[in-house]
């Protein structure tokens, strides 16, 4: 049976469309390589019906605070999702990861910058904000990076056929919620060097 054509989904916009290159520039061998990295059979398909997109080093591929409409499975390469915050003086109201954080603790209105996550090879990223709220965190590439951007729209119509999914993208959900709340408690319960100690450990596995 022959699948129905899918709608299109609108056009990119800024540092998402601002790509070195697109699918087209890509044979059907290296799609089919790129996808490869993506072991989750429905994720994988998933990824297939977006648009592929590589960037270089340092873009900016998300923004805090933006509404979001799409979201990024990686293929290749590396991406950073973090948030900054305003540091006053004596005042350490807010989640940092371990010791992830760039920051100088006694000066006066510090600009501050949490690191949540780093996301390679089919991991998801923007699915947070996916309900139509603002972006939680902003997400960087670490260096040359392969994405497939997935509109809103398409994702939509593929949980659709696939109701499946739903309970996959929520499990990623979920996941990404626990590890916020262990680093809150790791904040609220354990000292500098203990948080140190433990992404040490936790690295190194």
């Amino acid at each position: 049976m022959t699948r129905p054509k899918l709608p299109s989904p609108p056009p990119l916009t800024g540092a998402l469309a601002a790509s070195l290159a697109d699918t087209s520039s890509f044979t059907v061998s290296k799609q089919v390589e790129l996808f490869a990295a993506v072991s989750a059979p429905r994720l994988r398909a998933l990824a297939e019906r977006g648009i592929v997109r590589r960037y270089r080093r340092d873009t900016v591929l998300m923004e805090e605070g933006d509404v979001g409409n799409v979201l990024l499975v990686v293929l290749t390469g590396r991406v950073r999702a973090y948030s900054t915050a305003l540091a006053l003086q004596g005042n350490r109201a807010f989640i940092e990861h371990s010791a992830q954080v760039a920051d100088d603790a006694n000066a006066s209105g510090t600009r501050r910058e949490i690191t949540y996550g780093v996301y390679g090879p089919g991991d998801l990223v923007g699915e947070m904000s996916l309900d139509g709220g603002p972006r939680s965190a902003s997400v960087i590439t670490l260096g040359t990076t392969t994405c497939s951007v997935i509109h809103r729209s398409v994702l939509q119509t593929y949980v659709a056929e696939e109701p499946e999914f739903a309970f996959d993208l929520l499990s990623r959900v979920i996941a990404k919620a626990r590890h916020a709340t262990q680093s809150a408690r790791n904040l609220a319960l354990t000292d500098a060097y203990g948080r140190l100690s433990e992404l040490l450990t936790t690295q190194a596995m």
